[in-house]
């Protein structure tokens, strides 16, 4: 039955994408092209203004919402073509839009409700619990809460805080001298979306004293899922806590983990402050472009030409 199902919205539902008449969330980027599809689940439900099918999909590697809706009456229910349909490539995470390509290792738990589909995204370090509303102003538009934060009653912030955890305490008092240092600590972690014991260590281990100590967790604080991979990525890259933390910063304004592209700047660039421009350029495109970055670097003489290479290929 799933196999049946699939090939249905590959046809039917999926046909439509290839040829322009996707829709996404506002504020998302463009669907590419459906290169090598596979459906990994498939769910169906029967509610009032119809039937709704939802499905993941792994487009090339890289996970996908489909969503689509056929009336219970009329021509769409006689072809089988959907009223609606829209692919979702990424989600709302507090004030800002990710992409699944740049999170997401996986979409789980994919279920209907009355008014939204709900979904979990799954980013290595923590598990976002997600929903798609399907009518209203905000309807197709994905949004996401980290699990600590959804209540058990409705979607939405919850009351749960770090500062109550053993493990986030503890952390902090290995972290911190003093116990105001320390409460200063819980105090930044206490709302963060992700379990942050493992960036508070980070951020004591890669900077030096309290108040970087703290400067650090408050950037970490804009991350979906613990970031100590791309502080460390800094770290090796950078030359003091000033220019790590700026390096840090930086980093966790891209879509998509930036480690590899630190990684590639501080091998093209010569010294910290191209470096960082580097950092800064690439973290505006929509994808990873840490390849792009050798490739500028070994067409290009400079780093003057090699970062004017960069930022053509990052506004794309």
């Amino acid at each position: 039955m799933l196999r049946s199902h699939a090939r249905t919205l590959i046809a039917l539902a999926l046909g439509s994408l290839l040829v322009g008449s996707t829709a996404v969330a506002a504020g998302g980027p463009g669907p590419a092209q459906v290169a090598r599809l596979d459906v990994r689940a498939l769910v169906s439900a029967e509610l009032p203004d119809g039937l709704w099918r939802a499905a993941v999909i792994d487009d090339d590697g890289i996970p996908a919402l489909v969503v689509e809706q056929v009336r219970a009456s009329g021509l769409a229910t006689a072809s089988g073509l959907p009223t609606q349909q829209r692919r979702i490539d990424g989600f709302r995470f507090g004030p800002g839009f990710l992409t699944f390509a740049g999170q997401a290792e996986a979409l789980e738990g994919l279920a209907f409700g009355r008014r939204a589909l709900r979904f979990d995204v799954v980013t290595g370090a923590e598990r976002l619990i997600c929903e798609v509303p399907l009518r209203g102003s905000d309807a197709f538009q994905a949004r996401c809460a980290a699990e600590a934060d959804v209540s058990d009653t409705a979607f939405g912030p919850g009351r749960t805080s770090w500062a109550s955890r053993p493990e986030v305490i503890a952390a902090c008092e290995d972290a911190f001298f003093g116990a105001s240092n320390e409460a200063a600590c819980l105090d930044r972690v206490a709302r963060f979306p992700y379990p942050p014991a493992g960036i508070v260590a980070a951020c004591d281990a890669q900077t030096f004293g309290d108040a970087n100590a703290l400067a650090c967790l408050a950037l970490a604080a804009a991350a979906v899922a613990d970031p100590s991979r791309t502080l460390a990525a800094c770290d090796a890259a950078m030359y003091g806590d000033t220019n790590t933390l700026a390096c840090f910063r930086l980093a966790l304004r891209a879509r998509w983990d930036a480690t590899p592209a630190i990684a590639a700047c501080d091998r093209a660039m010569y010294g910290d402050d191209n470096a960082l421009r580097c950092i800064g350029t690439a973290v505006r495109a929509p994808i990873d472009v840490s390849r792009t970055v050798d490739a500028c670097d070994q067409a290009s003489y400079g780093d003057d030409a090699a970062l004017t290479c960069l930022s053509r290929s990052a506004s794309l």
